[in-house]
């Protein structure tokens, strides 16, 4: 592969300015601002809760917002190489999403079909990895 030189402002790689002995390996994109997070003061996450499924009259919830870190953990999981750790990783979502209420609900509800199951992950799933958007807020609530 070779770098072909273009235009500034198309979208290559350019050096950022010199800020210290290793200012060459420090590249910048054009029109790209970096993202800046903080372990000190992070942006809070939405508090607010979702019900998933119901038994008997108890609802059971899920954070409206999940944070982005179970999906990380569940894709290194898998990409591990470790039959252990790959088995693990949806039960690892799961318990983290569903809580202990609700997972241990599931676990002891005896008329657990394969739909209801494959809806419940299928959710939890598309909600861990970022591609199904947490509900809206109804014009009631």
């Amino acid at each position: 592969m070779t770098a072909t030189a273009s235009a500034p402002g198309q979208g290559e790689l350019v050096p950022a300015p010199a800020q210290d002995s290793k200012a060459d390996l420090i590249m910048t994109v054009p029109g790209f601002t970096p993202l800046v997070l903080s372990t000190t003061r992070p942006e809070p996450l939405d508090t607010r809760r979702v019900v998933l499924f119901e038994i008997d009259g108890t609802r059971y919830t899920i954070p409206f917002e999940i944070p982005m870190t179970v999906g990380l953990t569940y894709m290194a999981k898998v990409a591990s190489g470790d039959p252990a750790e790959q088995v693990g990783a949806t039960d690892y979502v799961l318990r983290e999403v569903l809580g202990p209420d609700g997972y241990t609900a599931l676990l002891g509800y005896k008329h657990l079909r394969r739909e209801h199951f494959e809806q419940i992950l299928a959710i939890v799933m598309r909600l861990v990895m970022g591609t199904l958007e947490p509900p809206k807020e109804s014009a009631n609530g």
